[in-house]
């Protein structure tokens, strides 16, 4: 599959800032792509449902995986640095917590 996707003009590729995989909440599941800015730090949204959003949340001081920019955590990480850095746990989500990696 590799090399099919190589033969791709990058232009026409759809390259994931951030994918979250193994989330109890399937529907969290997929790539996420940088669509602005929140607070100091860019947040994501779900490639294809923009209804989900992470998200560094500054109050809290960690990265969120929520349903609304801002909103109460479905999944946070307490690593301050990089969404994919860091163990993910379960806040209002089902478990198990996602595994979050960064994009090609």
């Amino acid at each position: 599959m590799g090399a099919i996707i190589n033969r791709i003009p990058r232009a026409y590729r759809v390259l994931a800032d951030y994918i979250v995989s193994g989330a109890g909440t399937t529907a969290y599941n997929g790539n996420y792509l940088e669509k602005g800015t929140h607070g100091k730090e860019p947040y994501y949204t779900l490639d294809g449902g923009s209804s989900y959003f992470l998200f560094f949340d500054e109050v809290d001081d960690r990265w969120e995986l929520a349903t609304s920019l801002g909103g109460k955590a479905d999944y946070y990480n307490n690593d301050k640095s990089r969404p994919s850095e860091g163990e993910w746990a379960a806040g209002e989500g089902d478990k198990p917590a996602p595994t979050v990696t960064a994009g090609p």
